[in-house]
């Protein structure tokens, strides 16, 4: 697990933080539904004052909901760090994910600059006899392990910027993990890449928030050159 950028939360502590805020944004949405299932009681009180009390509690109780996803999303864009399986093809350099049948084990750490750096170990995963990968996840092709070991390096880290996404979508995988579809923009890959992840709808949340901050604000370019700028 990478450690923190100094003044930022460890990722612990951001889920701990994500987890709290997604049950009083839940909390709150009940208790405007509540308020909501039993406005038929009140039918009768059709004073101005009445309506217009109404009217300030749910304004001020809307406001508080929207201020706490904006607290939410917020989180969402501070680094963050996810662990995945990617189809070893790719995350050796290739250009697409495709049907590949093994896989590597990956660290998706996502910057608050809306950076990708994707670094996956050598050692390949083959998927169980059933096609799932969670059975398979201690099982390593043997030749792919070894090489992996006499060299004690991973393949080298690709890294890419949110706005190079096109598309970002959850889907269901083998049972306790998810998967989540990553569709680039030509010429970044051939192919959507397919990664499976134990926290698939929280990265496709992240990710999410990362490409509206970025379509509300179109900074790619300049953002590229200075990471380039870097090296």
């Amino acid at each position: 697990m990478a450690t923190s950028e100094p003044g930022v939360d460890s990722p612990l502590a951001l889920r701990e933080k994500k987890a709290a805020l997604n049950e009083v944004i839940e909390l709150q949405r009940r208790l405007i539904e509540q308020r909501e299932g039993s406005g038929g009681d009140n039918a009768t009180n059709t004073s101005t004052s009445s309506d217009d009390e109404e009217l300030r509690w749910y304004a001020e109780q809307t406001k508080r909901l929207e201020k706490f996803k904006h607290a939410l999303n917020a989180l969402r864009l501070q680094p963050d760090e996810f662990q995945l399986l990617v189809p070893a093809a790719w995350a050796s350099g290739g250009g697409g994910g495709g049907a590949a049948r093994e896989h590597a084990r990956c660290a998706l750490r996502v910057n608050a600059r809306s950076q990708l750096t994707f670094v996956a170990h050598a050692g390949a995963v083959r998927p169980a006899a059933d096609g799932s990968l969670d059975a398979a996840a201690a099982v390593f092709d043997a030749d792919t392990a070894d090489a992996a070991a006499a060299a004690g390096t991973p393949y080298r880290p690709r890294v890419f910027f949110v706005d190079q996404l096109r598309n970002v979508r959850a889907e269901a995988a083998a049972e306790g993990r998810q998967a989540v579809s990553l569709e680039w923009k030509p010429p970044h890959a051939r192919a959507a890449v397919r990664c499976t992840c134990s926290e698939g709808d929280e990265l496709a949340e992240v990710l999410g928030a990362h490409l509206r901050r970025c379509a509300a604000a179109p900074f790619g370019a300049i953002r590229r050159a200075q990471f380039a700028a870097q090296f």
